[in-house]
């Protein structure tokens, strides 16, 4: 009981930033998994540009799946030009094993994701074709609650439709 004591109460703000942090790092992974996939890091610069959206579905108690757009920039070292390109990723975990999936968009791009619709995440853009979870029609995020009694006052969510 004294532990709990000692512990900090983070902000709503503290745990947006930390969430986009961590959501970034696993989209940063996902990416590189799939760029050494691709054999496309030899002579060019990557980093992490922008968390665009990001929509979490949980379908069991053992498994869910976390869907995101993001950008990428990259830098060709012959060139120095920065540019950026808009991705997708998923990172399931099944069971408790963890697997990610990642392809840069395309601008016609319109693949389908019951997860992501059935929580009204319609700007998040999904790949035409690829191995990725579409989720379950008759499936809802169970927990959605316009009500938040831990609010500190601070609604900015990054933009990220939380």
């Amino acid at each position: 009981m004294d532990n709990c004591k000692n512990m900090k109460r983070v902000s709503k703000k503290e745990t947006i930033k930390n969430g986009i942090k961590w959501m970034s790092e696993e989209c940063f992974l996902a990416f590189t998994k799939y760029a050494e996939k691709i054999n496309n890091l030899e002579g060019i610069k990557h980093r992490f540009g922008e968390l665009c959206y990001q929509c979490l579905s949980v379908e069991a108690h053992d498994k869910n799946f976390h869907h995101y757009n993001f950008t990428i920039e990259t830098e060709h070292r012959s060139t120095n030009v920065l540019t950026s390109q808009l991705y997708f990723a998923e990172v399931k975990q099944l069971s408790g094993v963890k697997s990610y999936f990642c392809c840069l968009l395309d601008q016609d791009d319109e693949g389908h994701c019951y997860g992501c619709k059935n929580q009204e995440m319609y700007g998040l853009k999904h790949p035409s074709t690829g191995c990725y979870e579409v989720g379950a029609a008759d499936i809802c995020w169970p927990f959605i609650d316009d009500t938040d009694s831990g609010s500190d006052g601070d609604d900015d969510c990054g933009g990220l439709g939380c």
